[in-house]
């Protein structure tokens, strides 16, 4: 069943609320992340971006959360040359599945710069 109002751009804002909190319950990242894989965040994306990019770097926060964020990485792209050096500093996550959605992501920005 869809949800409209988990489309909508004030559900958005309130998961970048929740992106961007220290102590945000693990259940609540996992929610916005899994929302982010489908949505676009429209005028937010590079704000999206650098917080999803900070959630990477942090090896204290779980697994799950961090392969979440890569994979809504590898749907909005970055043309910033940082945040694909926190990719490639991710390919040595101790996590497999942390490691490998960081370089499907990668494989996915290499794809779509290619295109344009």
């Amino acid at each position: 069943v869809m949800d409209p109002d988990g489309y909508s751009q004030e559900s958005l804002r309130r998961d970048l609320t929740v992106l961007r909190r220290p102590d945000a319950p693990v259940a609540a990242l996992e929610a916005s992340l899994y929302r982010l894989q489908r949505v676009h965040p429209g005028p937010d994306r590079a704000e999206f971006v650098r917080v999803l990019i900070d959630l990477i770097r942090k090896p204290e926060l779980s697994p799950i959360v961090r392969r979440n964020a890569s994979l809504a990485l590898a749907r909005l792209g970055s043309p910033d040359p940082a945040h694909r050096a926190a990719l490639l500093d991710a390919l040595a996550d101790p996590d497999l599945s942390v490691r490998a959605t960081c370089r499907w992501a990668l494989h996915e920005w290499a794809i779509v710069s290619s295109e344009g």
